[in-house]
């Protein structure tokens, strides 16, 4: 497994849904590890998804907070 990582610094757009549920939706330009195009990812306490709406990509990025930012991983599996 490998991955590409986009970290990006002073992010703060959470919002909530109509039900109560938290979420964040962000945008990280040139974030997309398979054609460099802007990513909006949006995340919930059930983990984020992404979309990348130049090359049609959806990936389930994984997130860790790093000092005053936030790391994304698009962890990449393959099966032969």
């Amino acid at each position: 497994m490998s991955k590409s990582c986009v970290t990006s610094k002073g992010m703060n757009t959470t919002n909530t849904h109509g039900n109560g549920e938290r979420f964040a939706e962000f945008t990280l330009a040139e974030g997309c590890p398979l054609c460099g195009g802007t990513v909006t990812i949006r995340a919930t306490q059930a983990g984020a998804n992404s979309y990348c709406p130049t090359c049609h990509w959806l990936s389930r990025p994984q997130m860790r907070v790093r000092g005053n930012g936030l790391e994304v991983a698009f962890p990449t599996h393959a099966a032969a």
